[in-house]
């Protein structure tokens, strides 16, 4: 069976490159080419300048993936929060892979992380397989496996603001809530039971879990609510797949902008002898254009599956890109502080932002990641979100519509909520983008006009 339309992709397809202001896009604005290649040290410059245009190898550069192993088992990797409430015993007596050290380079399987998703997908399920999955999200995470015929449940996150807590997608706030008890501009990492933020509960994890269960799939830092885990919350998360014996595919591609190094998370590689972790360039370094991403996985056996399968892919990746991305992930710190600064910046200017219009929109600022996911309230009194049935009904007022009127007054993108299939209240702004001020100048001129 075929997958349903990427209905995101399908979205910027149309507008990403005909907008103004890209306000949605979730990535970092990274290094131009040139920058990147004269920081290279002078083995990669050689390198670079005598690189042939022939085949790759398939599993990656042999170099680059050592650069990528590198990456696990340091600081918030296998030493932070390994221990789960009630143990983490998995299938084979002992799901913490910390112990053993980081992956090595021969754990490590590099593709665009579109294709490594995919390949993952295809290497593990099978049609009438149980697979629980972070809801909304990346399409793809979900999607391919309902097209092997998999049941997939959809694990959907609490918003909590003030006093109380909005369901899901729209429903109402609780009692006494004040639409300023979430304004500022503070990038917050660990979101805890009842603080302001969006919040993953692991006992609702826990409820979908079944013995037969497959596969548990997971975005963390979140995209688009900007959810991230308290430990103790992560910690618990790992432990129940542990126990159910599942599979655990996180993806980790916007892990490294957390608003500092204590609230960062292990990678679920370095935790869980069961799990794939998903990582990239495109989002924390900014190189999307690399197309370059990586799977680390303990499991040969499921190494070898995604590994075969991917010579009815690309083959190989592109070897100036593996170059380009060897160069970054040898002086990575340069490239991700400037994100990490952008984004706190940035966050700070929507902050002021959206306090300017707080009758107009409610805004959990993020825990860490690039993207939030602001809510557009009614005009009645107060301020108060409409219902998900009325969102869905078509509602005048929704986010669509709002979206596609700033397009339009402002050449602004924004991207709705109804793009997730999450309903009609809320949009996906992006953080990680120079032009965000700009553009954010824009939408309060078109507000004013209205």
């Amino acid at each position: 069976m075929y997958p349903a339309p990427f209905a995101l992709e399908r979205f910027f397809a149309r507008h990403e490159f005909s907008a103004r202001y890209l306000l949605s896009a979730s990535d970092c604005q990274g290094p131009g080419m040139a920058g990147l290649v004269a920081g290279a040290d002078p083995d990669l410059r050689r390198r670079w300048e005598t690189l042939t245009l022939g085949y790759t190898e398939s599993q990656g550069l042999p170099e680059l993936r050592e650069a990528i192993a590198a990456t696990y088992g340091g600081p918030g990797g296998a030493g932070a929060g390994a221990a789960a409430p009630g143990g983490n015993a998995g299938p084979s007596g002992g799901a913490a892979a910390g112990t053993a050290g980081p992956p090595t380079a021969d754990q490590v399987l590099t593709a665009a992380p579109e294709e490594l998703i995919f390949l993952a997908m295809h290497a593990l399920l099978s049609p009438g397989d149980h697979v629980v999955c972070t809801f909304p999200g990346y399409q793809s995470l979900y999607e391919l496996a309902r097209s092997i015929g998999c049941e997939v449940d959809l694990w959907e996150p609490v918003e909590t603001v003030g006093a109380g807590a909005v369901d899901a997608a729209g429903g109402a706030p609780g009692p006494g809530e004040a639409p300023s008890a979430v304004q500022g501009g503070a990038q917050r990492g660990g979101g805890a039971a009842g603080a302001p933020g969006w919040r993953f509960d692991p006992a609702h994890l826990e409820a979908l879990l079944r013995p037969t269960t497959k596969l548990v799939v997971w975005n963390f830092p979140h995209n688009p609510t900007g959810a991230l885990p308290a430990a103790a919350d992560f910690a618990r998360m790992v432990g129940a797949v542990a126990r159910s014996g599942a599979w655990l595919f996180s993806d980790e591609m916007y892990r490294l902008l957390e608003p500092d190094a204590e609230s960062r998370l292990p990678a679920a590689v370095d935790l869980y002898e069961r799990a794939l972790s998903l990582s990239g360039m495109s989002k924390a370094y900014g190189l999307a254009g690399l197309r370059i991403g990586w799977v680390a996985t303990r499991d040969a056996a499921l190494l070898e599956r995604m590994k075969a399968l991917k010579d009815y892919t690309t083959i190989c990746s592109a070897g100036p890109s593996e170059v380009l991305a060897l160069m970054a992930l040898r002086s990575p710190e340069p490239i991700l502080a400037a994100n990490r600064a952008r984004i706190a910046r940035n966050a700070g200017i929507a902050g002021e932002f959206f306090e300017r219009h707080r009758d107009t929109f409610r805004w959990v600022p993020p825990q860490a990641g690039t993207v939030c996911f602001p809510r557009l309230l009614d005009d009645g009194p107060g301020g108060q979100p409409e219902a998900a049935d009325d969102r869905a009904a078509g509602r005048a007022g929704g986010a669509e519509a709002f979206c596609a009127a700033v397009l339009e007054g402002t050449g602004a993108l924004l991207l709705p909520s109804t793009v997730y299939g999450y309903g009609d209240s809320l949009f996906r702004l992006g953080l990680g983008r120079e032009d965000l001020a700009a553009g954010l100048a824009a939408l309060d001129q078109f507000l004013s006009s209205r």
